[in-house]
């Protein structure tokens, strides 16, 4: 398998990255710079769409994407360092701030995912990159849901999102340091069975997925370079781990065959088979 460079785009050295379609079809990426702005480049044409849009005092470390139920896409950014622990929401379309900053964090937010509860509410999940809670903020109200979720030791680096068979949303974090991976019902606002262990380091990357026989699972990746496969539904481990991976970033795309796991420091493609 080749991997063909098709366009190359030159900005601040970047935190975070994610896609979107926008309402006009356009499929875009959008970024979190070290310079502290977020960026939204066509990924057709390869040009910025747009002025870089401000008001991080420290670049942004996480992104995600979303729609609001007024039809506006949004992006979700997280504050990184020690000092901006802001959650902030951006008008894709016309380039501007969707209401205020969200505060709570008390430290650096390391890892923002979107998620849609039952009654319809679209929301964000952050996780503190020092302070080490799980939040969830109504991205219409722009205001916390609940309590912050608290159990990792240490702050959090990745999250996720995904839906359990019997239809509650969850959020899978991974611990920064602490190396455990835990399930978060996003409804009720408390953890879903017993942290998973197994991770010898932090957990530096968190993914989910459904599997080809309906299981909803996580995978993750940690500093011990290992790529491990949890089953979301009973908390257990499957099949063995997958070793020799030095794990920053996940993505299991979903299509017919097997599951495909992209992992990288640099890029690696490995094929998950669950037999």
């Amino acid at each position: 398998m080749a991997i063909a460079r098709r366009k190359k785009w030159r900005a601040a050295a970047w935190e975070a990255v994610a896609t979107v379609t926008l309402p006009d079809g356009r499929t875009v990426a959008v970024t979190g710079g070290e310079d502290g702005t977020v960026r939204v480049w066509d990924l057709t044409t390869g040009t910025q769409i747009g002025a870089p849009m401000t008001g991080h005092t420290h670049g942004p470390s996480a992104v995600a994407t979303a729609t609001l139920p007024d039809g506006r896409t949004v992006a979700v950014t997280g504050g990184g360092g020690v000092v901006d622990g802001t959650v902030r929401v951006w008008d894709l379309t016309a380039g501007v701030p969707v209401g205020e900053p969200m505060t709570g964090h008390t430290g650096g937010v390391s890892a923002v995912a979107a998620a849609t509860l039952p009654d319809g509410r679209t929301v964000a999940v952050t996780g503190g990159g020092v302070d080490g809670t799980v939040r969830v903020w109504d991205l219409t109200t722009g205001t916390q849901i609940g309590a912050p979720m608290t159990g990792h030791t240490h702050g959090l680096s990745a999250v996720a999102t995904a839906t359990l068979p019997d239809g509650r949303p969850v959020a899978v974090t991974g611990g920064g340091v602490d190396g455990t991976v835990r399930v978060w019902d996003l409804t009720a606002g408390v953890p879903v069975g017993e942290p998973m262990t197994g991770h010898t380091d932090d957990v530096q990357a968190v993914a989910t997925a459904t599997l080809p026989d309906g299981r909803p699972v996580a995978v993750t990746g940690g500093g011990d370079r290992t790529v491990r496969v949890w089953d979301l539904t009973t908390g257990t481990l499957i099949g063995a781990p997958m070793t020799g991976l030095s794990i920053r970033a996940l993505a299991v795309p979903q299509h017919h065959g097997p599951l495909v796991v992209l992992a990288g420091v640099g890029m690696a493609l490995a094929e998950l088979r669950i037999d």
